[in-house]
């Protein structure tokens, strides 16, 4: 029996399919490094951690890690076919997503006049930003997924 239709649009599914490893894989860990990024400023914006945990109080007062915003904007995704990272530029992440205790090399006390002065030995806390690598919290896992779902689903529209 004869088998009749609109082979264009076979065709076009084919050469979507076809693609996939390359064009469509690029086009869902964009989507995904998007809305990674997205929930590093939620972050930023609540004061949490990615689990969800608040973040140490600043002696200074105000919220941590948004003085100036340098470090949320140098916060940058990395695109490959095999997946993302968001990276920094700034040398001092590493410090607010680990802690870190800092030392004065010189044996003067640390701080400046507008935060006032810390001792010689100043302690800071971990406020992590981005999730540790050994799982994605929950929230990330789901909003991770919709992304990577929704750009499929333009993909092969």
């Amino acid at each position: 029996m004869p088998v009749s239709g609109d082979f264009g649009v076979l065709a076009k599914i084919q050469g979507q399919i076809a693609h996939l490893p390359t064009e469509g894989k690029i086009r869902v860990v964009r989507a995904c490094a998007a809305e990674g990024r997205l929930l590093v400023e939620e972050g930023f914006e609540a004061g949490k951690a990615p689990s969800g945990a608040p973040w140490a109080p600043v002696r200074r007062g105000g919220q941590p890690l948004r003085d100036t915003g340098r470090l949320l904007a140098s916060l940058t995704p990395k695109v490959s076919a095999a997946g993302f990272s968001i990276e920094s530029t700034v040398a001092y992440a590493g410090v607010h997503q680990y802690g870190a205790t800092v030392a004065s090399k010189s044996g003067r006390s640390l701080g400046t006049p507008k935060a006032g002065w810390f001792g010689v030995k100043v302690t800071i806390p971990a406020r992590p930003f981005l999730p540790d690598g050994n799982a994605l919290p929950g929230p990330w896992e789901a909003r991770l997924t919709e992304a990577a779902e929704d750009a499929l689903d333009a993909f092969f529209r």
